[in-house]
This record gives C-alpha cells, sequence and structure tokens, in this order.
C-alpha cells in the first residue's frame, strides 16, 4: 500500500509551478485542507503561486467548495484547482468528484491533484456499496455498519483511518492506471505525472508512488 503523504502547498507549487501560465501575483493557499470533501480553487485570471499564509486569511478571490456539490453558477470559473490527499476520503463513487472538477475548470484549466496510489492493478475500494452507514466502536476495535441501498447489511473491521484513529476514513487505494482512466472519462485532456526532481527547491521523489499529478482540461 501506498504511504499517506501529504504535499505541502508550497512544495507543490514548486513541483509543478511550469505547469501553470500564469502572472506571479501571489494569493494564500491552504496549509491542509480541513475537509476531506472540500477543494481550493482560484478564478479564472489569477495567479498561480501560494503561501502559507493562514486560511482565515485568504483573500475573497478563493473559494471552498464541496466536490460532490458544485452550484452551476461555478462551472467553467475556475484556472486552477487544487486537491491535495482528499479523494482518497470521498464516499463512492468517486467519479463523481473527478467529473465536478472538471466542470470547475475554465479552458485550459488545470487541476493539480495528490493522493495515495500505488502502480499495479486496479483501485482497491474499501466499501463499494456505501450508502447508510456508521463507525461503530466493538470490543475496543472500530468497526463500520452499512446498509446497502438494496437493503443489506454489511460490517467491515478494522477501517483505516488517516490522521489518527476516527479521524479521516479511507475509502479507496488508487492505482495509476485506474486514475488515468478516472481523468480521461471525466474529460481531462491529458495529464502529466509530477515526478521529475526539483532540485533547486529540494524536491527528490525515492519512489514514483504517490506523486503529485497534473490534469489539463
Amino acid at each position: 500500500m501506498a504511504r499517506n503523504r501529504t504535499v505541502e502547498p508550497q512544495t507543490l507549487h514548486d513541483g509543478v509551478s511550469r505547469s501553470i501560465r500564469a502572472a506571479p501575483t501571489r494569493f494564500a493557499c491552504p496549509h491542509r485542507l480541513h475537509r476531506k470533501r472540500t477543494l481550493a480553487a482560484a478564478p479564472a485570471g489569477t495567479a498561480a503561486a501560494c503561501s502559507r499564509t493562514s486560511a482565515k486569511r485568504w483573500p475573497e478571490a478563493w473559494r471552498q467548495s464541496d466536490v460532490l456539490d458544485i452550484p452551476d453558477v461555478l462551472h467553467g470559473r475556475f484556472q486552477f484547482v487544487i486537491a491535495s490527499d482528499v479523494f482518497e476520503h470521498i464516499v463512492p463513487p468517486v467519479a463523481r468528484a473527478f467529473a465536478n472538477v472538471r466542470k470547475l475548470l475554465a479552458p485550459r484549466g488545470v487541476f493539480i491533484f495528490t493522493a495515495p496510489f500505488t502502480l499495479e492493478g486496479d483501485t482497491l475500494e474499501h466499501f463499494p456499496d456505501l450508502h447508510e452507514w456508521r463507525i461503530e466502536q466493538h470490543d475496543q476495535r472500530r468497526r463500520l455498519s452499512n446498509t446497502t441501498l438494496d437493503g443489506r447489511r454489511q460490517t467491515f473491521d478494522d477501517p483505516v483511518f488517516h490522521g489518527g484513529r476516527g479521524t479521516t476514513l479511507e475509502m479507496r487505494v488508487f492505482t495509476l492506471a485506474a486514475l488515468r482512466r478516472e481523468f480521461a472519462t471525466a474529460g481531462f485532456a491529458r495529464i502529466r505525472v509530477a515526478d521529475e526532481p526539483c532540485e533547486a527547491s529540494g524536491i527528490a521523489w525515492p519512489d514514483t508512488t504517490s506523486v503529485p499529478i497534473v490534469a489539463y482540461a
């Protein structure tokens, strides 16, 4: 299983900035996204540079949006969207989230994406039939109880959480091949796996799993 690695926004910017053509105006971006269905996005015409300014001081140009509930008024309005270690926590089917990000982007817009992924096989969905579910404590162990859409009862022992027990539930482990398929199905023109080193910024990837991906509208 790929390790869960959070790419800091400044590091992410340094590593993939060549993919974004914009003036060097600075805008704040989050140290970490607090809600695991949340995206950070900047309107078309704004710049790509990031800083570590507190989320409480974000300019009005920045928005946070629920990736499963994108209002029509935002379609096509954003030059770039960042999702840092978000998509592995979105309830299935995750294809909705990829499609919604594509709807947000203006022509030639860019989606900067990170999530844990492996290089072989297909995405492992832990709970493919998730519908009405809850986390329970059972004999000092956590258990996910689910009732599927057709009424079947399911239980899953020892679900995986990121950020500590009971914090953020891992829904899946992606593979690179499956991610390529998700981006293509959502309507992205192409993607780039940003696994190149950037010595000037001290970036070196010890392996090619879970590195940033840049998807182009």
